[in-house]
């Protein structure tokens, strides 16, 4: 096994590997560990640091370190180790000049969303420890999540309580997944800047869906207005047809385009009240929230898909708008802010029996992890 020392780069026979071997489940074995993924990603900070010039090998190279985040987005926790390592390649990434910024806007995309996929993992010990993670540089400053007032005390000292973790969990949850909509959306104000980035629909793919852009709560209006604003840009514009049947497809649509008539929103809007109490029914998931409620927003993303069924004789639009319509024609569900106060019962934790407060917290992570 190739173990890397200081002066040495990554050998040129993995970087072949990485680039050439079309099939991501065979990379995932030898390159989704966390000890392969700390010597790469260490290897490739070091020389980022040291400024490697203009070659057709490092070029390479920059493809090589696309390959390796896309393998790793898709692969379960991390280790700590693994976790700096990854924060260290994306310092070095946004600080360093890129001779291939192109790829390196794909690079940076996946490790941020790495990161923050797995910044759940490295939770709170303390109650005065709850405020400091949600200040994460990584989380855009406006956001719609309000932290309880209980965890605003930065100099409390005293342990998190079993009751309190379904709280933060959620909180958790929330907050990465309006993190993910940020970055998705800063990405796309690349893809329409005279750099447009390296494999841009497999990024985005891979950033929008896989569960990372489906919102159990609300989402601040400054990301829906960066997103939309993107979004519309980007289907003015004529050419990239690949580029736009992605957006078009990402989960993020679905609460509209699978609930669209005022029976289904009645419903659906019955469970989410449930789950907003913390009583989920029987074995039912987590209904996802009808984010885009944002009147500008709305337009600019009607607009965009608009113009896409015209260009290209598509059929979506018209499912949307009345998604959009039913939704937001009558008042919203009642805020996330109070469902964050409210506690889960032991008995209704994911739709399964749980007797005690410690098998409830297990229950939620479990659940927490499945989604993230």
């Amino acid at each position: 096994m190739w173990r890397p020392v200081d002066s040495e780069r990554i050998p040129r026979g993995i970087i072949i590997l990485l680039n050439t071997r079309n099939s991501e489940q065979a990379l995932q074995h030898p390159f989704g560990s966390n000890d392969v993924g700390i010597r790469l990603w260490n290897c490739f900070s070091k020389a980022l640091g040291d400024g490697i010039s203009q070659s057709l090998d490092e070029q390479e190279e920059f493809s090589a370190m696309w390959r390796l985040a896309s393998v790793g987005i898709n692969s379960g926790q991390v280790s700590r180790d693994l976790f700096a390592a990854l924060e260290l390649a994306l310092k070095v990434l946004s600080t360093a000049e890129s001779p291939f910024p192109h790829i390196t806007y794909s690079v940076v995309a996946f490790l941020k969303a790495m990161i923050l996929r797995n910044r759940h993992y490295h939770r709170p010990r303390w109650v005065g420890e709850v405020s400091s993670w949600f200040d994460y540089d990584l989380f855009p400053a406006d956001t719609a999540i309000q932290l309880p007032s209980e965890f605003c005390d930065t100099q409390r000292m005293d342990p998190i309580l079993n009751e309190q973790w379904p709280t933060i969990t959620n909180l958790q949850i929330q907050r990465v997944s309006e993190a993910y909509l940020n970055i998705a959306a800063e990405y796309l104000e690349h893809c329409v800047s005279d750099i447009f980035p390296y494999k841009a629909t497999e990024t985005l793919e891979k950033i929008a869906n896989r569960g990372n852009m489906v919102f159990y709560a609300p989402v601040h209006p400054t990301h829906q207005m960066r997103l939309a604003s993107s979004i519309n840009d980007i289907f003015s514009a004529e050419g990239n047809k690949e580029l736009q049947d992605g957006i078009v497809n990402w989960m993020c649509w679905s609460p509209y385009a699978e609930v669209n008539t005022e029976g289904e929103v009645k419903f659906h809007r019955e469970k989410l009240n449930l789950w907003t109490a913390g009583r989920p029914s029987g074995t039912d998931l987590r209904p996802a929230w009808p984010w885009l409620d944002s009147p500008i927003a709305r337009q600019k993303i009607e607009n965009a898909f608009n113009d896409y069924e015209q260009r290209f004789t598509a059929h979506l639009s018209p499912v949307l708008r009345q998604g959009f319509n039913c939704w937001h024609s009558v008042s919203q569900p009642s805020s996330i802010a109070d469902a964050t106060e409210a506690r889960l019962e032991p008995e209704s934790v994911n739709g399964r029996g749980v007797g005690t407060q410690k098998d409830e917290v297990l229950d939620l992570i479990a659940y927490a992890e499945h989604l993230l």
